[in-house]
């Protein structure tokens, strides 16, 4: 597992801290999907979060995932009782 920054860039100017998480994850996508049902609380549609290993600030080797591709992710992991296994009831 790493350590991944994920950040809602789209609204990071006017959220701040809020549009940003810190996880430890498998992979960048399952970052997303913690960030999305531990602290953004809400899912986007045709955007995209950027994930980094190195910090929140910009990185040229930050990616950038597709929120429909976290979005089924999140489904996936919700379905098979992911979360409810990481303590969230």
């Amino acid at each position: 597992m790493k350590k991944y920054y994920v950040v809602d860039w789209q609204i990071e100017k006017k959220m701040g801290d809020d549009a940003k998480f810190l996880t430890i994850a498998d992979d960048p996508l399952t970052a997303c999907a913690l960030a999305i049902h531990l602290k953004f609380n809400t899912a986007m549609i045709n955007g995209s979060y950027r994930v980094s290993e190195k910090g929140f600030e910009m990185h040229e080797d930050d990616i950038f995932v597709d929120s429909n591709q976290v979005n089924q992710v999140y489904l996936d992991l919700y379905e098979n009782n992911y979360f409810k296994d990481q303590g969230d009831n």
